[in-house]
């Protein structure tokens, strides 16, 4: 979902749009496009961070975000990881490196990734 449409549910079901959480919650977009984004703050340890720096009062708005993008809360990044289909691992490897800047575990994309990738430029060239 986009900022506006995550603004417009939380207007309906909280009477306030939050855009604060939103921009919270997809803050690495830039650094990790994509889905890959979704790893570092999409679970209930991104939640806790929004609700540490935004205030208990975020939660409920951070929690909707997860589920709307998710279509669940995961416990973690790599849970979040495992839920989203395949990344390029120079995505992946960016999610990591602002993972371990927070001070998260990094996630391990495994072999079906790279296998993937490998056999897409195969077939491109």
């Amino acid at each position: 979902m986009d900022h506006d449409s995550h603004s417009a549910r939380c207007q309906d079901i909280l009477g306030r749009p939050w855009p604060e959480v939103h921009k919270f919650m997809d803050q690495y977009f830039e650094v990790a496009p994509g889905e890959a984004h979704r790893i570092v703050l999409h679970h209930a340890l991104g939640v806790n961070l929004c609700s540490q720096a935004l205030g208990e009062a975020s939660r409920p708005a951070a929690e909707p975000h997860v589920m709307d993008d998710m279509g669940s809360i995961p416990v973690g990044p790599q849970e979040a990881r495992d839920m989203l289909g395949t990344i390029h691992p120079n995505e992946l490897n960016r999610a990591n490196v602002v993972l371990k800047s927070l001070g998260l575990h990094q996630v391990d994309g495994g072999v079906a990734d790279h296998v993937w990738w490998a056999l897409r430029i195969l077939v491109e060239r």
